[in-house]
């Protein structure tokens, strides 16, 4: 893997992933730096919101795996039949 500096590893981030926390935390180290305090908290806040989002939908996934396969009829990846 090549090495990206932390402005060109948040810009590749953002492009191809927008809702990812890493990105937005390299970007609100940035504008720290920078002492760009507005745009530190901004980033800040973006990257604690999705990471929140994303450990939410973590949860729900994880409470619903196994009634789905159950609904669904499905046992070790193979459809069981009665």
């Amino acid at each position: 893997m090549a090495d990206f500096s932390p402005t060109d590893e948040a810009a590749q981030l953002l492009e191809t992933k927008p809702h990812s926390v890493r990105a937005h935390v390299l970007l609100g180290e940035q504008h720290a730096a920078k002492g760009n305090d507005q745009d530190s908290a901004y980033y800040f806040r973006r990257a604690l919101h999705l990471a929140l989002f994303w450990a939410s939908i973590c949860a729900l996934l994880a409470t619903r795996a196994p009634a789905t396969a159950a609904s669904a009829g499905q046992a070790n990846g193979r459809l069981v039949t009665q």
